[in-house]
């Protein structure tokens, strides 16, 4: 299976209306983090018919936080093929970390949005890492990757137990400022 490639974005140069700018390098994933070079993640929550929220724990072999909560799907938006720096659509990307991760079949997930517009700093380990959050509905059931998701923690929270959760278990950090930052949202 061919290494994943990402574009290297610049942290410096912001275009209105569009965030961070795409340098024109593709990169490996590997490479990005290794190197520390900016790329683009999302991170989708899911919310079922009850108006919970899936969230995943990340498998015990994950390299970076295993173990950890994180939101119901992640990863970083992909390079398309070609000699143009251009990346997969974010929500394309989101819809297809949902698939990878959790086996959720596309026509499931509704009411797909970004939670903010412009991809932004938030792991302070990790701030290379540009992050997108967006919120989806879904129905129906899901097959885990276990390669990727620990099975046995992965489950839907309303947001009172999301807050209770955030409080005691360990939480990737960009998944705990997301978290955070939805809460707060449905509080004003």
């Amino acid at each position: 299976m061919p290494e994943e490639l990402v574009n290297k974005y610049h942290k410096t140069i912001n275009l209105p209306f569009f965030g961070p700018y795409i340098t024109g390098r593709k990169i490996t994933r590997k490479e990005a983090n290794t190197t520390k070079q900016p790329h683009v993640f999302v991170m989708l929550l899911l919310k079922d018919g009850e108006g919970r929220i899936l969230l995943q724990q990340r498998a015990a072999s994950k390299n970076d936080y295993p173990n950890f909560y994180t939101t119901s799907a992640s990863g970083g938006l992909q390079a398309t093929k070609g000699p143009f720096a251009v990346s997969e659509f974010i929500k394309g990307a989101a819809i297809r970390e949902a698939i990878e991760e959790l086996g959720i079949e596309r026509q499931s997930i509704k009411k797909l949005k970004v939670l903010w517009k412009i991809p932004r700093e938030i792991d302070s380990d990790n701030p290379h890492r540009l992050y997108l959050p967006l919120i989806a509905e879904y129905e129906g059931s899901f097959k885990i990757n276990e390669k990727e998701v620990n099975p046995k923690g992965t489950t839907h929270y309303s947001t009172q137990e999301i807050s209770e959760l955030l409080k005691k278990e360990k939480f990737t950090p960009a998944a705990r400022v997301i978290l955070m930052h939805y809460l707060k949202t449905l509080n004003k």
